[in-house]
């Protein structure tokens, strides 16, 4: 079963005005796992996957991340950004959005390369 943590931080995410019981947010929200995708992406002639995590997320998820990637067929490429906790250091202060400036710079510098290739 998945923690309460996690689950509250997805209803955050998805701005849900009020909880949904778990039962009922899991049936629809696990479908969107990329787990379920692995089938189609571990042959060849899927689009070009980039899959990014963060440095400083829990060691059980870079693995988990670093072992899907070790199965999907090319075209792929897995990064890590340096010292970026989950959504690349993104928060939110009331109703503006903070960006950190290493890990934008990040991920510029790899997505542009990677959206340019043929």
């Amino acid at each position: 079963m998945v923690s309460g943590t996690w689950l509250r931080r997805q209803m955050c995410y998805l701005r849900l005005s009020q909880p949904v019981p778990p039962k009922v947010f899991l049936a629809y929200r696990f479908p969107m796992n990329l787990e379920r995708l692995l089938d189609r992406l571990v042959t060849l002639g899927h689009p070009p996957l980039l899959l990014i995590d963060e440095s400083r997320e829990p060691a059980a998820d870079r693995v988990w991340l670093a072992e899907v990637c070790a199965r999907v067929a090319e075209p792929k490429r897995c990064l890590t950004l340096a010292d970026a906790e989950h959504y690349a250091n993104v928060s939110e202060l009331g109703p503006f959005v903070v960006y950190d400036r290493r890990a934008a710079a990040q991920l510029a510098d790899a997505i542009d390369p990677w959206l340019r290739q043929e």
